[in-house]
């Protein structure tokens, strides 16, 4: 895994016709070394506390970026951690924080292992 350093250019949270009840986190983000990814994290839309993807997603994005303001998270400085070595055609899997050791990979967090 390679992390690359990058700026989060777009937050977006859309509805996705591919499945019920989900929701999708898009982050889009530029590449200090150049280029636009986008890292995408399906959401199971959910009353059930314990169980509420979107709602954990959208907090850990918060406190990746050290803001407690959705509003200000495009701007912000990000690691972009990527399943290979960031190379044209590798899969982006999660974000970290600029300075310190914190990462928010999805597949990795337990709310979103089945």
């Amino acid at each position: 895994m390679n992390p690359q350093n990058a700026i989060i250019d777009s937050c977006d949270i859309l509805a996705t016709d591919r499945y019920m009840n989900c929701l999708c986190i898009s982050i889009g983000l530029k590449l200090q070394r150049g280029g636009i990814v986008c890292l995408l994290i399906y959401c199971v839309y959910t009353k059930d506390y314990e169980r509420n993807q979107m709602g954990y997603a959208i907090q850990r994005i918060m406190e990746i970026v050290k803001t407690n303001d959705w509003s200000k998270v495009v701007g912000k400085p990000v690691r972009a951690l990527f399943e290979r070595d960031g190379r044209l055609g590798d899969t982006i899997i999660g974000i970290g924080n600029f300075l310190e050791e914190d990462w928010f990979v999805p597949r990795e967090e337990k709310i979103f292992k089945s």
